[in-house]
């Protein structure tokens, strides 16, 4: 077994066939999505990638990043921080999990201490099987590990047809989406046109940005798209991941007019509602409900079986019949006395925080 320190973006592309080859649950793990996020926000950070090989084959990717805070050499997920890059892991194959973990977790023990001297994990599915297992193995190893509760995402089932998914949601959700149906998709006065080839995705991104900023400076918000690093990340990302035809920007037009988009990936199984846009007018006419409605309808009609809405817990998620998927932000911490005083101090804040949140009035 082999264990290897990537630390150039040259090194980690050049494994770009390798790695497309390694099971993934999300396009938010793939070649396209975290170069493109590397480009845009490794400056000040250097990488940090294990890569795990067996008689010279890549078997497990850890796609880390270094940087220093408050002195503290600090090793995270790529694609972490507001790019909210969902379902990050530790990518092996399938039939290798348990040498992976356990030659990461030796690597990790012998690693100097100016490697790395915690490893925050943000945003780790509770049902993570790779992540729990590496965490087991450091905790035997003497690493303490803390804990925090995560947003967690949402996902909705799908059945093999629209009419049954209907079916499954409360009776004033479906009165209400059976309207709009009749009032503008059976009429033509709603329309979706989607975009795959990467000159279209660029313009339609384009709207997507503009509808996005538009409606969060209405609510006296910034938009995401506002951040220069952001807007580069994606302006990066669209055209690769359009190349590997993993994106689909959906526009959704009333009356001719464009009102909301959609911004979604898709790894031929399932379909990620990574971001959306909605002007003003669109609002006022439900062009919200109206674009989800053609996007679970279109996902139902290829045969997926989930439409992921990603991270946050926003009740308009439930009213689609959604099913919160638990996550939690870890901290693993080498095993030295301040290691331990360190992971000690984040449990009792934690619980505090915890406390506090149960006795508060808006409880």
């Amino acid at each position: 077994m082999q264990v290897d320190l990537l630390t150039s973006r040259s090194e980690l592309a050049a494994l770009r066939t390798d790695w497309n080859r390694l099971p993934r649950h999300s396009v938010m793990q793939s070649p396209e999505w975290i170069l493109a996020w590397w480009d845009a926000y490794g400056q000040g950070r250097e990488l940090s990638v294990v890569a795990v090989r067996e008689k010279g084959q890549l078997i497990g990717l850890a796609l880390w990043y270094t940087e220093l805070k408050r002195g503290i050499c600090q090793v995270r997920w790529m694609g972490d921080g507001r790019a909210c890059t969902d379902h990050a892991t530790i990518l092996c194959r399938t039939d290798a999990q348990d040498q992976v973990v356990d030659a990461m977790a030796e690597w990790m023990t012998d690693a100097p201490a100016n490697q790395w001297s915690q490893l925050v994990l943000d945003s780790v599915n509770n049902d993570d099987a790779v992540v729990g297992s590496l965490i087991d193995r450091l905790q035997e190893h003497g690493c303490p590990i803390s804990r925090r509760d995560a947003p967690g995402s949402c996902f909705v089932e799908l059945p093999e047809s629209w009419e049954v998914y209907l079916a499954s949601l409360s009776k004033n959700r479906r009165k209400k989406i059976r309207r709009l149906e009749k009032q503008f998709f059976a009429t033509g006065r709603a329309t979706v046109a989607t975009f795959r080839k990467p000159k279209e995705c660029q313009a339609a991104f384009g709207l997507l940005v503009q509808l996005h900023n538009d409606r969060r400076e209405g609510l006296g918000e910034q938009g995401a798209f506002e951040s220069p690093e952001f807007l580069a990340f994606h302006q990066l990302a669209i055209e690769e991941l359009a190349l590997f035809g993993s994106l689909e920007l959906r526009v959704l037009s009333i009356d001719g007019e464009p009102v909301a988009a959609e911004y979604v990936l898709d790894n031929g199984a399932q379909q990620f509602a990574y971001q959306a846009g909605l002007s003003a007018a669109g609002e006022a006419v439900s062009a919200g409900v109206l674009s989800m409605i053609a996007m679970l309808q279109e996902a139902i009609a290829k045969g997926h079986r989930r439409l992921d809405l990603l991270r946050g817990v926003e009740a308009y998620k439930f009213s689609w019949g959604a099913v919160h998927r638990p996550a939690e932000t870890l901290c693993i911490r080498r095993p030295t006395a301040s290691g331990h005083a360190a992971a000690w101090c984040d449990s009792a804040w934690e619980q505090a925080r915890k406390i506090k949140k149960r006795w508060s009035p808006a409880a």
